[in-house]
């Protein structure tokens, strides 16, 4: 039985925003923010959970404990599962696996049969570290949890690449 979305629905992702707008998925009943973009016929399974401006179109499943946040993009038939998390401006598409306990974040592109499982770290955030917002006292975010200044700045950057054609890191 699918649940009817309601978006009268308010919903904690635990990511700094508070309760914000969120629907369960009509194909899966996982937590989406209304700010997400999730296609019917993908899945979203029960415990998963899409916020901030992600998307999920086409067959794609976003399963179990799998988060999907920021800018990433899941499509095709691209399947996200166990407690992987997908952040930042990932586009994970075509036949793709990311499982397990994987952690994606940055401006990667994972396609083809390409499997991660496990605890495989992705990381594509040059000069974090360094990052002036590191002086706030308030920062709360770190080398694997990256703030908003670094997701704009990496957003920037993907723009800028795909005007000028550049390629993925693995397509």
């Amino acid at each position: 039985m699918q649940e009817v979305v309601s978006h009268d629905s308010y919903y904690d992702f635990n990511d700094g925003n508070g309760v914000v707008p969120a629907h369960r998925h009509v194909n899966g009943g996982g937590w989406v923010a209304d700010t997400a973009a999730v296609d019917d016929t993908a899945y979203v399974g029960l415990g998963a959970r899409v916020f901030g401006n992600a998307s999920v179109s086409g067959y794609a499943v976003v399963d179990e404990h799998a988060e999907v946040s920021g800018y990433a993009t899941i499509k095709d038939r691209a399947r996200i599962k166990g407690r992987a998390v997908i952040r930042g401006l990932c586009i994970i598409k075509d036949d793709a696996e990311v499982s397990g306990k994987a952690f994606l974040a940055g401006t990667l592109e994972i396609g083809g049969h390409c499997v991660l499982d496990h605890n495989e770290n992705f990381f594509n955030y040059e000069g974090c570290l360094e990052c002036p917002a590191l002086l706030d006292e308030n920062y709360s975010a770190g080398h694997f949890n990256p703030c908003m200044y670094c997701l704009e700045k990496q957003k920037g950057q993907m723009r800028k690449n795909e005007k000028s054609g550049s390629s993925s890191i693995w397509s």
